[in-house]
């Protein structure tokens, strides 16, 4: 996981910078070549994954398994970073939070329910229709009094002609599947206002965890 506030984000910051360089030169042609994060074979094997990203035995089994590890992370760093009580009922309410490379909403729903406006956006129309429904599905949101994460189908680049200036970008084991990392990261800075806050995660740089992902 990196973690780096908005004055110090892009890819002259140490941390970034290395993330870039690692990931990189795993795929350097395909990285180099692009001029756009859209990598359509990566879009279509997730989008053939969507009904069952839902499925806490499936295919997305070690997603389940790691998110409520990740989620807790996410609200410990995030309200340490504001000056925000973490033990509250809904510790983010009132940030503006943008999750990048939603998926089917594995993060972007956690982080709603934390009381973030949330807006989550991915490459695959088919991935932001199954996180659409899976929302509309639940009647708690109204009974909760939260506001449901909206979804967009668009990359960070693309996003960034409408909206700007969230609290918080999350992309969270994206990375490592999109095309023209600098790219992506860049986008992604440029979404964040000034003194925000924002966190990848990546998987490790083993074979095994190339395998995997």
């Amino acid at each position: 996981m990196i973690v780096a506030a908005r004055k110090v984000l892009g890819v002259q910051c140490p941390a970034i910078r290395t993330l870039v360089s690692r990931l990189t030169t795993v795929q350097e042609c395909r990285y180099q070549s692009s001029t756009t994060t859209n990598n359509r074979e990566e879009i279509e094997k997730f989008s053939s994954l969507s009904r069952e990203w839902w499925d806490p035995k499936g295919k997305m089994k070690a997603l389940h398994e790691i998110n409520p590890l990740r989620m807790a992370f996410l609200r410990h760093q995030v309200c340490l970073h504001f000056g925000l009580d973490p033990h509250s009922h809904v510790p983010l309410k009132g940030l503006n939070v943008l999750d990048v490379g939603c998926g089917v909403g594995l993060v972007s729903e956690p982080l709603a329910r934390m009381g973030a406006n949330v807006i989550g956006i991915d490459a695959s129309s088919t991935n932001i229709q199954v996180a659409r429904d899976h929302c509309a599905a639940d009647p708690l949101w109204k009974s909760r009094d939260l506001r449901p994460p909206q979804y967009i189908n668009c990359t960070p680049e693309q996003l960034i002609k409408t909206h700007k200036d969230f609290d918080a970008v999350f992309s969270l084991e994206v990375i490592e599947h999109v095309d023209n990392v600098p790219l992506f990261v860049e986008s992604c800075c440029s979404l964040i206002r000034e003194g925000g806050f924002l966190g990848f995660s990546t998987i490790n740089k083993t074979t095994f965890s190339y395998l995997l992902a």
